[in-house]
């Protein structure tokens, strides 16, 4: 892996560019990675929501986890709390964890009552 504590010198650019390729061959996980280098803003590499929501969907659409997970923390950091909702739904009934920990947390806020479903 390019960007690991081996003290390899890490080149952002090369590890994106490389886990794009691999989102693209089918690795969900890699299309995930990506969209939180776009969601964050990594060193030399801007933020970009569309981008994140983009990778996200993607692996989130093929039953992946933390695609909708991530998804899921996109919608949620953005404000629109239904879209988050649906995602950490779909991401607990995946199997993840956090997925079903956030939306407890959600369905206490009442989040159908806060922020209407932006379309």
């Amino acid at each position: 892996m390019i960007d690991n504590e081996l003290g390899i010198k890490k080149d952002i650019n090369k590890s994106l560019r490389l886990r794009i390729k691999a989102c693209n061959g089918g690795f969900l996980d890699s299309c995930a990675y990506v969209a939180s280098i776009y969601d964050e803003g990594r060193n030399e590499i801007k933020k970009d929501t569309q981008k994140a929501i983009e990778f996200s969907q993607k692996a989130c659409n093929s039953n992946n986890a933390l695609g909708c997970f991530r998804l899921a923390n996109i919608y949620y950091s953005n404000k629109s709390l239904l879209k988050a909702k649906k995602y950490y739904e779909k991401s607990c009934q995946l199997g993840l964890r956090s997925g079903c920990t956030n939306l407890q947390v959600l369905e206490k806020l009442n989040a159908s009552k806060i922020i209407p479903l932006k379309k």
